[in-house]
């Protein structure tokens, strides 16, 4: 193609997007992982989330992710180098936009450091604070904690609620002073223990993963408001069609690039 009719665009850098890009649904790249983790045999891997690959390889991973090069993993990829992929995804992607807020975190070692509080009113009280989480972070939360839940359901894993929560606490709460770092396995340690008793269904259910067709739109490079009806016309007239272009289309891309 005459080198005219190319345009700059930004690459995606998935992984510096907010949660709530997503409007309300789990981000892709952290679905993909937690599918093949399970789908390579994840669940009854022993000291998974524990245990760490090669920097190397974890790196090479992560970067592919954030400039959407694949989808699908290759097949020599272990689910321990996949889970040590998605606590650095989730660690980046915290720092930028948090999953869970310092008043949050404080709120839940309130009542996990009352130990006169019963079991029952405590899961009850933890819930309320889940419900209370903006939907976008509430989703993702609540796919996340069921999925580690379920991992703490298979022995060969040897990872309980409580290791899991060491593993992963630091990960998905980034922002914080130094004496609360060693608190924040106890701060998330409830949230997957009773897992089951405090995300709703709802929250994490197969509407919330993203489809194909609806990951299509945020591989879409990132192109100025200004620039959008040429950066169509260019990809019209790169794939040879003849299909007008799609201004419902360009209209959705702007929704999901510049919200209101």
């Amino acid at each position: 193609m005459d080198s005219n009719w190319t345009f700059p665009v930004t690459s995606p850098h998935f992984l510096t997007k907010t949660w709530n890009a997503y409007n309300g649904s789990i981000p892709f790249i952290i679905s993909d992982l937690v599918k093949a983790i399970i789908e390579k045999g994840g669940m009854d891997t022993e000291g998974i989330f524990r245990v760490k690959d090669e920097n190397k390889k974890i790196d090479e991973r992560y970067l592919s992710l954030d400039d959407g090069k694949f989808r699908v993993f290759p097949e020599e990829d272990s689910p321990v180098l996949l889970s040590c992929v998605l606590k650095k995804v989730l660690q980046t992607m915290s720092t930028i936009d948090p999953l869970f807020s310092l008043e949050k975190v404080n709120e839940v070692l309130k009542l996990t450091d009352d130990k006169s509080l019963p079991q029952e009113k405590l899961i009850e009280s933890i819930k309320e604070i889940a419900k209370g989480l903006a939907p976008p972070q509430r989703n993702t939360a609540a796919y996340l904690m069921d999925f580690l839940h379920q991992i703490t359901l298979h022995p060969q894993a040897k990872m309980d609620a409580e290791n899991m929560a060491i593993c992963l606490g630091v990960c998905l709460v980034t922002k914080c002073p130094p004496d609360m770092i060693r608190r924040l396995s106890q701060f998330l340690h409830p949230f997957i223990e009773y897992s089951d008793q405090i995300w709703e269904k709802e929250w994490f259910s197969e509407d919330k993963i993203l489809t194909d067709q609806q990951v299509q739109v945020y591989f879409r490079p990132i192109v100025e408001q200004y620039d959008i009806q040429i950066e169509a016309e260019r990809r019209s007239y790169r794939v040879r069609s003849k299909i007008p272009v799609d201004h419902e289309y360009n209209d959705k891309i702007l929704g999901i690039q510049f919200p209101r």
